[in-house]
């Protein structure tokens, strides 16, 4: 039967994806209707995973939950043209800065040019027969020494993307990182990950890590516009869905509407969606239904009546197996930009194997009244799942996290923060965030998980 075209299409999910499709309809003037679980003004959030919080009142003192830099590659470039299209600006980022540090097996060293030698004292961390040889020491040495063959297929006077990604697949979609590596040490695998990703990252395949690599570092003899360039957008990742929001009419976009259940209805001429929110009792009828959500919120859904449930298999399997990995961050803002002031940090990340593993600065064109907010946690995988357990779900945290995070913050840097943060104002001093934990979300980053034998 022919879908019904008098009735709107519907797209569930107000995040960068949905309110795309939006604009795409909206051009081709076709009807339609975005609904958005999370509530109206002033709790409304759009863009899903762009996800902008402010702490505190000053112009630059915000941090971004979800996504944050972006590289100038193949991958962003639809992304830098919509910006520009609605005229969001954005602004350089340093993804290597001097002085920030790495401190791992209770030894801190500042600056990549002091990485020589065993500098943190693991070679003899184990025993004689299972001693790591020449352990790399930064991320970019660990995919150099264990995933070169697979990113030589990106690079190269004939490079076909198409063709590259065939090849990966084909080749590579048996291994995982562990089972790809394992003709080395256990301790030279474990000291792999902890370098280049998070505890048991190395457990998932070993072709998300390659595509995670050329997200974040594409490699630039195959595309020569790519100068290594990041950006971030002025006011945060929020800026672009909000101006994308902005380019639709108002009424469109509806909040507060969860959508629980999902049934195509068929006659013998024609066939329209049924759309149930909030579980109510009576649906709204739609001639198509475009979902953007996370696969983890659709499969809370009742679909078992819209052929995918009982009818296509492979399809509710895909859906109930993607995973979402964990992640989590945690912004706190001190009353002084200690790290730019004292140590004269702008830009980059720090990286440990204390429990807040990575710390995130901020680089914003005001250095006279430079963001007073620090990424001072983001971490993935079982590290978000442990530091998780200790935020409330409301964006504030227990105690026992807040001390934890000064404590790691204190020691990696070798200076006391504890003086820069004014507890007397704790509700507006840190934000916390565990994106398995968001209703909405359920996981912050779709991943594959173990494939082969490992």
């Amino acid at each position: 039967p022919e879908v019904s075209d008098s009735k709107p299409v519907c797209i569930i999910g107000a995040g960068a994806a949905g309110l795309y499709a939006a604009m795409m309809l909206h051009y081709l003037q076709v009807p339609f209707k975005v609904l958005e679980a999370a509530e109206t003004s002033p709790s409304r959030r759009l863009g899903g995973r762009l996800y902008t919080q402010h702490v505190g009142d000053g112009t630059w003192d915000y941090f971004d939950v979800g996504a944050m830099h972006f590289p100038n590659t193949p991958f962003m470039k639809r992304t830098f043209s919509l910006a520009d299209e609605l005229d969001v600006k954005r602004i350089p980022y340093a993804m290597k800065a001097p002085n920030t540090f790495t401190h791992y097996n209770g030894r801190q060293v500042q600056g990549e040019s002091a990485l020589s030698g065993d500098p943190y004292g693991v070679a003899r961390y184990v025993d004689p027969n299972n001693r790591i040889p020449n352990a790399p020491l930064t991320p970019e040495a660990v995919h150099r020494s264990c995933t070169s063959p697979t990113l030589d297929l990106f690079t190269g006077d004939n490079f076909d993307l198409d063709l590259a990604f065939q090849q990966l697949y084909g080749s590579f979609d048996k291994y995982t990182m562990r089972t790809w590596l394992q003709d080395r040490t256990a301790a030279a695998i474990n000291w792999c990950e902890m370098i280049d990703r998070s505890t048991g990252w190395y457990d998932r395949a070993l072709v998300e890590t390659v595509l995670e690599y050329l997200a974040f570092s594409w490699p630039r003899e195959s595309t020569p516009s790519f100068d290594g360039k990041w950006y971030c957008f002025v006011g945060g990742s929020s800026s672009l869905p909000e101006a994308m929001y902005k380019s639709l009419p108002p009424s469109s976009v509806a909040f507060g509407r969860t959508v629980t259940a999902i049934n195509e209805v068929r006659t013998s001429s024609s066939s329209h969606m049924e759309v149930t929110v909030n579980s109510a009792n009576t649906p709204t009828a739609y001639s198509a239904v475009i979902s953007t959500v996370p696969l983890p919120r659709i499969s809370v859904m009742d679909l078992t009546g819209c052929d995918i449930v009982g009818s296509s298999y492979a399809q509710w399997s895909a859906i109930r197996q993607l995973h979402y990995g964990p992640a989590i961050k945690i912004g706190m803002r001190f009353t002084e930009a200690w790290w730019y002031t004292k140590l004269n940090i702008q830009g980059d990340s720090s990286f440990t194997d204390l429990p807040l593993r990575t710390i995130v600065y901020p680089l914003y064109p005001s250095l006279t009244a430079p963001s007073s907010v620090l990424i001072a946690a983001y971490c993935w995988t079982y590290d978000a799942e442990r530091l998780g357990a200790l935020m409330n779900g409301d964006g504030t945290a227990r105690d026992e996290l807040i001390d934890l995070v000064l404590r790691d913050l204190s020691t990696v840097h070798g200076i006391d923060v504890k003086k820069y943060y004014d507890r007397s104002s704790r509700d507006n001093a840190h934000f916390a965030w565990n994106w398995s934990a968001d209703p909405h979300a359920m996981g912050m980053i779709s991943d594959a998980l173990r494939r082969g034998s490992g």
